[in-house]
């Protein structure tokens, strides 16, 4: 299919056509870059969720250690300073 258009660049104003023939070959090229550009950025987004949940998994980890190490804490200074696997007053009602 040829479309006619006004050619600015001639002298006059005569009508040139265009093959549009050759039209898909020339859309292959940026099709393929703009797919090239979406698959990068979907790429790029999965990267950072994943480095993402990896940064939340390891500040979790790191809160529940230190929660763990405050409990214990608090554990220990209520039986006094006896750091075993039963507190003060379990062990006088297992004797």
């Amino acid at each position: 299919m040829n479309i006619p258009f006004e050619n600015k660049f001639l002298s006059t104003c005569h009508m040139t056509e265009i093959n549009t023939e050759n039209l898909p070959l020339a859309v292959i090229p940026v099709v393929s870059t703009i797919l090239i550009f979406l698959i990068a950025a979907a790429a790029l987004l999965k990267l950072k969720r994943v480095l993402h949940k990896d940064r939340m998994a390891r500040e979790k980890e790191r809160y529940l250690s230190l929660v763990n190490l405050w409990n214990g804490e608090r554990d220990r200074q209520r039986r006094g300073g006896v750091d075993s696997g039963r507190g003060a007053g379990e062990q006088e009602t297992m004797a």
